[in-house]
């Protein structure tokens, strides 16, 4: 994975966690699909990368929560958020959805759930 995805999903970390503190959450599960990004932050030694001031910011978001923990999730089974993902980025300005997610992500969350239903 090249150093500007991996920056990027560093910026997509800290956006989530702005969101999470403007919302009032008080303890979040991060998930990503970079292996390098969620080791680095699940580390508990100083950070000697280039990426350190980066690092060093989302420290000082965590402090804002009782608890924040990162779990690697593979692309391959995190369809539905990398979906979203495309769906953020062509809005081209912040935003959520409270209720229904757009009709792209639905239909993938569908087909995720009836993949998960038949191995049951």
């Amino acid at each position: 994975m090249s150093g500007g995805v991996v920056r990027l999903s560093f910026f997509a970390l800290i956006r989530a966690m702005l969101f999470a503190a403007e919302m009032g959450f008080r303890r979040l599960l991060l998930e990503g699909n970079s292996l390098m990004t969620i080791k680095r932050l699940n580390s508990v030694g100083e950070d000697k990368s280039l990426l350190r001031s980066i690092i060093n910011s989302i420290r000082v978001f965590e402090r804002h929560f009782e608890n924040v923990s990162y779990l690697f999730v593979p692309r391959a089974v995190n369809r539905v958020a990398y979906t979203l993902a495309l769906e953020g980025h062509r809005c081209q300005l912040p935003c959520f959805w409270a209720h229904k997610p757009p009709e792209s992500v639905w239909k993938v969350m569908v087909a995720d759930w009836i993949a998960w239903v038949q191995r049951c």
